[in-house]
């Protein structure tokens, strides 16, 4: 998935030369390789609610793979998944779609404070 995604903004020669040194940094901070790390094997252990917005046109991350990574969370916590409708993979906050009231809307009634109130 990295490997497409900086081939894809920066092409191959340009992707690899920002992508090796972002790999190394973060192996070297965090004790993992990037290229290996895979959301969709971490999903099943989120505990919280969780919101999963996607782009109907991501050419880089198709809509495909998010309802998959959506659909690997543990059922019954209450998990939305929002396709916005047009937006492809960097421009899904900047569409027609109301997307910020949505998050907002989605964060007022699913996320309290740690005692509740």
């Amino acid at each position: 998935m990295i490997r497409g995604q900086t081939n894809a903004l920066l092409g191959s020669v340009l992707g690899a030369a920002v992508r090796e040194p972002t790999d190394v940094v973060f192996g070297w901070k965090t004790g993992l390789k990037i290229s290996e790390i895979r959301p969709i094997d971490l999903a099943p252990k989120i505990k919280a609610k969780t919101l999963v917005i996607h782009g109907e046109r991501d050419e880089m991350a198709p809509p495909s793979a998010g309802k998959s990574l959506f659909d690997s969370l543990p059922k019954g916590k209450g998990n939305e998944w929002l396709l916005i409708p047009e937006a492809g993979h960097s421009n899904i906050l900047i569409t027609d779609y109301p997307l910020y009231a949505t998050m907002a809307e989605w964060l007022l009634k699913n996320i309290t404070t740690p005692s509740g109130d």
